[in-house]
C-alpha cells in the first residue's frame, strides 16, 4: 500500500505535467510548489520513523492507530535531525502527548500513571 506522502507525490507529479503544458512561468511555479511539498513529506516520513522508535523504547508495548501516530509526528516535524536521532529525548517528550491520548479516550484513567 502506498503511504499518503507517495500518493500526495504522485498528485502533484500528474499536476506538474499538466502544468508544462502551460505557459513556462506557470510551470517553473508548480514545480517550485511540487518540489516543496515533497520536501515536506520527506520530513514527515523521517519524523514518523523517529517517533515510532520512540514509542517502541518504552516499557510497554504501545499499539496506537496510524492516524494518531502520525498526527505526532505532525506535530514534532520541526525538530532538528539530531532532536529526532536522539530517542530517549523524544520518547520523553511524546510520552506526555500519548498518555494524553489515552486519557481522552478512557483507555487509561488518569489515576493509573505512575
Amino acid at each position: 500500500a502506498a503511504s499518503l506522502c507517495e500518493e500526495v507525490q504522485k498528485h502533484l507529479a500528474a499536476a506538474v505535467e499538466r502544468a508544462s503544458e502551460a505557459r513556462p512561468r506557470r510551470r517553473a511555479k508548480a514545480k517550485e510548489k511540487a518540489e516543496a511539498k515533497a520536501e515536506v513529506c520527506k520530513d514527515s516520513d523521517s519524523t514518523l520513523e523517529a517517533v515510532q522508535r520512540a514509542l517502541k523504547s518504552f516499557e510497554i508495548s504501545l499499539q496506537l492507530p496510524d492516524v494518531v501516530t502520525s498526527h505526532l509526528a505532525a506535530s514534532l516535524t520541526d525538530l532538528s535531525d539530531d532532536e529526532l536521532a536522539d530517542t530517549a529525548s523524544l520518547a520523553d517528550l511524546v510520552e506526555p502527548l500519548a498518555l494524553g491520548a489515552f486519557h481522552e479516550h478512557g483507555a487509561w484513567p488518569a489515576d493509573e500513571d505512575g
